[in-house]
């Protein structure tokens, strides 16, 4: 975090960084986010949100890793990859603004 910025309120995971002069108004959450200089951060907003996959038959979660009511299926055997989608970062550059309940994907 480069000084100065105001992070309160702010839950962040994984790998983040804020830059100078970046604040957050309210409470929201940031993972794996790494936001520039100058940012102005709504209450609220979700940045770096965990995704559903869109590149496999279904977005349901039984494409995602082991899951206990789907593996003994037939069907899930044979659909599901078993792996789960690799969270890349969000990078918001400087000057941003993000509005009220926004969501950012990865």
């Amino acid at each position: 975090m480069e000084i100065p910025c105001g992070v309160g309120g702010m839950r962040f995971y994984g790998n983040c960084s804020v830059g100078a002069y970046t604040y957050f108004n309210g409470s929201l959450r940031a993972n794996n986010a790494h936001f520039g200089r100058f940012c102005s951060i709504a209450a609220g907003a979700v940045i770096g949100a965990n995704s559903h996959p869109t590149d496999r038959l279904s977005t349901h979660p039984f494409t995602i890793g082991d899951r206990r009511k789907f593996k003994r299926n037939e069907i899930y055997q044979r659909l599901a990859r078993g792996d789960r989608p690799a969270d890349n970062p969000v990078v918001i550059g400087n000057d941003v603004w993000i509005g009220t309940y926004a969501v950012v994907l990865p």
